[in-house]
C-alpha cells in the first residue's frame, strides 16, 4: 500500500456502520486490505448456513477466485475496519481486487476507482447478484 492511512467507523444515515477516510485518497490507490480468518469452502458454507439459521443479518464472508480456486476470507470474528465498508452499485468509489502473493495466500485489497475525498464513506460493490439473495435484500440493487 501507499503509506498507513486514517479511517474511522462512523454511525451512515442509510447503512449501519460505516467506514470513512480521514485524508484524500488518489484516483488507483491501494485503499487498505481486507482482513479476516481464512477458511476452505466447506467450513465457510457451514458456517453461511448456521448464519442464517440463526438469523444473522450481517455476513463478512469475502469469496474470491484466484489461482483456479476459490478462497474465502471470514471477518465476522474480526475487529478489522475492512468489514465495515459498506455495499453501492451506483456510488462505489473502491473496488475489490484479488492480490496474489508469492508467498502464501492471496488477498483482497480494495482499490480507489476515483479521487477520495477526505471524510467520504467508502463504498463497494458486492457484486451479489442471485435472484433469491437481491430478493431478500433490496437494498443490494442500491
Amino acid at each position: 500500500m501507499n503509506g498507513p492511512r486514517s479511517f474511522a467507523t462512523f454511525e451512515s444515515e442509510h447503512h449501519g456502520t460505516g467506514v470513512k477516510t480521514l485524508e484524500p485518497i488518489a484516483n488507483g490507490a491501494i485503499v487498505m486490505r481486507y482482513e479476516g480468518e481464512r477458511l476452505k469452502c466447506r467450513e465457510a458454507r457451514t458456517r453461511e448456513r448456521q448464519q442464517a439459521e440463526q438469523g444473522e443479518e450481517n455476513a463478512y464472508m469475502f469469496w474470491f477466485w484466484c489461482n483456479d480456486k476459490w478462497h474465502i476470507i471470514d471477518a465476522s470474528r474480526s475487529e478489522h475496519i475492512s468489514r465495515y465498508i459498506n455495499h453501492s452499485k451506483r456510488n462505489a468509489n473502491i473496488a475489490p481486487v484479488a492480490m496474489a502473493r508469492r508467498r502464501g495466500e492471496p488477498e483482497i485489497v480494495f482499490k480507489a476507482l476515483r479521487s477520495i475525498e477526505a471524510g467520504e464513506e467508502l463504498l463497494f460493490d458486492y457484486g451479489d447478484d442471485r435472484r433469491d439473495v437481491v430478493k431478500d435484500h433490496q437494498w443490494l440493487k442500491e
